[in-house]
């Protein structure tokens, strides 16, 4: 989809429009050499702004003038510590209610257990018991022995 948007005292005026509706409303406008004011747009997708990178990215972007051309431009900050902070104890809650589950299924899983699952669950467990949230964007949950797959309900697929 091609677009375009009016350029008025150096600066992009208003939206960009598709390039049909362009040629509906102004049919003389000839795209492959455009008269002065009307300058091709290009769409820049929006930056991803996942949490473990503690940025925020702007709702809404800017148009910016490169050239011949007029492009999308999104603002991006770093968040403040306060920000992080908030992204950081909700990772870590996130984790915690994973691991809480996790270790309610292998606690329940125990009362059925044979003597070789026992020690297995009983090592996973410790596992999760000793777990380090330092970093909760990369957490490394302990191995779970296939074997116990289907005593926890996971799917044999995992």
């Amino acid at each position: 989809m091609k677009l375009y948007i009016r350029v008025v005292d150096g600066a992009p005026y208003l939206h960009p429009v598709v390039e049909e509706n362009l040629l509906q409303i102004h049919p003389e406008i000839d795209v492959n050499n455009l008269p002065e004011g009307w300058l091709p747009f290009q769409r820049v997708e929006r930056p991803l702004d996942l949490p473990q990178n503690f940025i925020v990215v702007a709702t809404e972007p800017t148009y910016v003038l490169e050239g011949a051309l007029v492009k999308d431009s999104w603002a991006v900050r770093d968040m403040t510590l306060e920000e992080k902070q908030v992204v950081v104890d909700r990772e870590i809650l996130a984790l915690q209610k994973d691991i809480g589950k996790r270790a309610a299924a292998a606690t329940n899983a125990l009362q059925s257990a044979n003597d070789t699952e026992k020690v297995l669950l009983e090592s996973y467990l410790t596992g999760l018991a000793n777990m380090s949230l330092d970093n909760p964007f990369s957490v490394i949950f302990p191995r779970i022995d296939p074997s116990l797959f289907s005593l926890l309900g996971i799917p044999e697929t995992q």
